[in-house]
């Protein structure tokens, strides 16, 4: 991945977070979720069976940045790829609202339901009810990013639940899997579909000076891990994370699960916009 200029936005968002976010907000109790994106190509095959373990990450550097204005903050960087596989687990958490920083404009309320993407039926082939295989087309439709042309090349594909775990994404095979439940909604169902699919821009499009401008914008300290797994740090403990799920909360909506703050606000989610371009 090529490094990418950092737009003016930043600078905006910069300016007005300050970097000061970092009390972890309340969450819904529901069950996180996975997030993944359907490849133009249909699906293959991802790996089955047990998830390997991330390996010793080793030495942590420090990278430089230039941001616009022409500010240069030195954060720590990791200095290892990505994790073989991300693995969503599912939440088991005391339900609290999740408020975010800035009042988000209220989404409009559908009077019909979105249309399932062209080749979803793909999908959600492997799901053994017509309920199933329902629910996860209209979770599709929920979300709202094109990751057809944002993320070309990748495959999702939707299974039966398991428990303790509601998804895995890997980054190596470009592969999202995502697990049904009978009680998911469509709504709970994409906010799990979104998130893969934050990871998967991650991996796909963020380079090390983006990652670490989003730390600054989010006020993320220098001692998370960016990438899960690392020095024991869990998926929503992570910076990986809190971007994932900044991405599921911008083209998703709620639920809200980051340890690291509290949901984005306008700006912000401007900002995941402009990383998860192509």
């Amino acid at each position: 991945m090529g490094r990418r200029t950092v737009p003016l936005l930043l600078a905006l968002v910069l300016s007005a977070c300050g970097g000061t976010q970092t009390s972890a907000s309340g969450v819904a109790a529901v069950d996180q979720a996975p997030w993944g994106a359907l490849g133009p190509g249909g699906l293959d095959d991802s790996p089955d069976g047990l998830v390997p373990e991330v390996g010793d990450p080793g030495p942590q550097v420090m990278a430089e940045i230039t941001l616009p204005g022409g500010g240069v903050p030195t954060l720590p960087q990791p200095s290892v790829p990505p994790p073989p596989v991300f693995v969503t687990p599912a939440a088991d958490r005391t339900a609290t609202a999740a408020s975010p920083a800035e009042p988000r404009d209220p989404e409009p309320t559908p009077t019909t339901a979105p249309a399932p993407p062209a080749g979803s039926a793909r999908a959600v082939e492997r799901l053994g009810s017509d309920e199933l295989r329902s629910s996860a087309a209209r979770a599709l439709g929920l979300v709202r990013y094109d990751w057809q042309r944002g993320l070309p090349g990748w495959q999702l594909r939707f299974l039966p639940g398991r428990a303790g775990v509601r998804g895995y994404t890997y980054p190596d095979t470009r592969v999202i899997e995502v697990f049904v439940r009978a009680d998911d909604s469509p709504e709970g169902l994409a906010h799990v579909v979104a998130h893969e699919l934050g990871h998967a821009v991650d991996v796909t499009h963020l380079d090390d000076g983006e990652r670490a401008a989003w730390r600054t914008a989010r006020g993320i300290p220098g001692g998370a891990p960016w990438f899960p797994g690392v020095n024991g740090g869990t998926d929503f403990a992570s910076g990986a994370g809190d971007f994932a799920e900044s991405f599921a909360w911008t083209f998703a909506g709620p639920p809200w699960f980051s340890d690291l703050g509290p949901p984005p606000d306008r700006l912000q989610t401007a900002l995941v916009g402009q990383l998860a371009s192509p």
